[in-house]
């Protein structure tokens, strides 16, 4: 509920960057490990084939690699893609094809 909403306000404003990985989520000032239980998350605007995320725990340590996202098209919102719980999550990287947004990520802090 509203813990979450705060943590991901604050998170989405301080701990996202894009590189040549693509756009990389970085949860490690989040609760007292630096890793969260991802649930799910929603993209915007997946108008094509070749859009993956990858899961990182703590030391870029790989969790899953290579999840595909179906195509929804353009200028439109995924429904939530389930991602577990899947818990130690320290890093979600997000590689488009074309153009895209991430929204509405679901995840409690580890404690």
């Amino acid at each position: 509920g509203t813990l979450v909403a705060a943590l991901l306000a604050s998170f989405a404003i301080t701990a996202c960057r894009s590189d040549a990985l693509g756009p990389t989520l970085d949860f490690s000032d989040v609760g007292p490990r630096g890793t969260i239980t991802l649930i799910s998350l929603r993209l915007l605007d997946i108008d094509s084939d070749g859009t993956t995320i990858d899961l990182f725990g703590p030391d870029d340590t790989p969790i899953t690699l290579g999840i595909p996202v179906t195509p929804t098209g353009d200028s439109t919102i995924t429904p939530p893609i389930n991602l577990g719980p899947t818990s130690g999550v320290a890093k979600i990287v997000v590689t488009f094809n074309l153009s895209g947004a991430i929204d509405d990520i679901l995840f409690v802090p580890d404690l």
